[in-house]
């Protein structure tokens, strides 16, 4: 993203086009990783399903959240006049890490019924 704005060959119109891909990429990724470590938890951890099933969710959201706020934030930086660049780490991973928690545990409490 960072490198298609510095190129100008993307532009801040160009945002949901840029999320619809990001969409396709992170649930391709986010469903392998969540199956490869579904199998991973069943066989490591005497075929305790809740908890791949926990993990396999919360893989899929995380890989999805963290490709969404990716792509988006570096286009609004942009847009308001800042470095793209400046958005790609550490707001970025913030935001990705602090979400995932919620995430993981907003899940974990569903499943389990905590």
């Amino acid at each position: 993203i960072i490198r298609g704005l510095a190129t100008d060959e993307i532009e801040f119109r160009d945002i949901f086009k840029v999320i619809r891909k990001e969409l396709g990429v992170s649930l391709l990724v986010g469903v392998m990783l969540a199956i490869v470590n579904g199998i991973r938890i069943i066989l490591m951890y005497e075929r305790d399903v809740m908890l791949a099933l926990t993990l396999g969710i919360t893989i899929i959201c995380t890989v999805t959240l963290a490709k969404v706020v990716g792509c988006s934030l570096p286009l609004a930086a942009k847009k308001i006049g800042l470095d793209p660049a400046l958005m790609a780490a550490p707001l970025i991973t913030t935001l990705v890490d602090t979400g995932t928690i919620i995430l993981y545990f907003t899940i974990a409490t569903k499943i389990f019924g905590i």
